[in-house]
């Protein structure tokens, strides 16, 4: 996807940083990032949320997962500095107190704070969607659950197959958000990976309500 394209859909973006980003990954990572971008675009069509901010947060959610870890750290404090008091401090917050689980988690604010710092991007609420798309909360606004959504059910995921694509094209947003974090603590569990603590208390929620519903 070159410059002229992501132009087309949101003038006020430096380009050239986005282009670069998408650049510096692997193919496989960048593959990765144009597949959610894709399936963002897709849902934000669907629910009536701006495509522009859907596409650019879908391509870049992932920019810094390859970079060092310090610089990762570095950046995600210019994302907290940013957005006080947000769903994104309260994220990192809680990756700071577990540094090691915290280091696989990092790369969303990163990528936010990189933004912020360089000025190429200054929407907040898209940046806080990049910032969570590791990191999902029960209140968080329509654009954060897509790219959350779009990340973790793209279609090169190991996991998706014809019943999630089928789900991606109709359930609602709140029941695909649900089906996402389901999707998400499921397979943590089943590697035996840490699960954080904010999703844990999401999936709670989510199944409770369901439950009572």
């Amino acid at each position: 996807m070159d410059s002229t394209q992501i132009s087309d859909f949101e003038t006020n973006v430096d380009t050239a940083v986005i282009d670069e980003l998408l650049a510096s990954l692997s193919p496989r990572r960048r593959a990765h990032s144009i597949s959610t971008a894709t399936v963002a675009v897709n849902l934000c069509r669907r629910f009536g949320v701006d495509v522009k901010k859907g596409q650019l947060a879908g391509l870049i959610h992932d920019s810094m997962k390859e970079r060092e870890l310090s610089e990762q750290w570095r950046l995600a404090a210019k994302a907290k500095e940013a957005m006080p008091n947000s769903f994104v401090s309260r994220a990192i917050e809680e990756f700071e107190q577990n540094r090691e689980y915290g280091s696989k988690m990092i790369h969303g604010p990163a990528a936010a704070g990189y933004l912020c710092h360089y000025e190429a991007w200054a929407d907040l609420d898209a940046l806080e969607a990049v910032a969570l798309h590791s990191s999902a909360f029960t209140d968080m606004k329509p654009l954060c659950k897509i790219i959350y959504i779009a990340d973790k059910l793209e279609p090169l995921r190991e996991y998706v197959g014809i019943a999630e694509a089928t789900a991606l094209e109709t359930e609602d947003l709140e029941d695909l958000f649900a089906y996402a974090v389901g999707h998400v603590v499921e397979y943590l569990h089943g590697k035996g990976y840490r699960i954080a603590q904010s999703t844990l208390d999401l999936y709670n929620s989510l199944t409770t309500k369901k439950v009572r519903a």
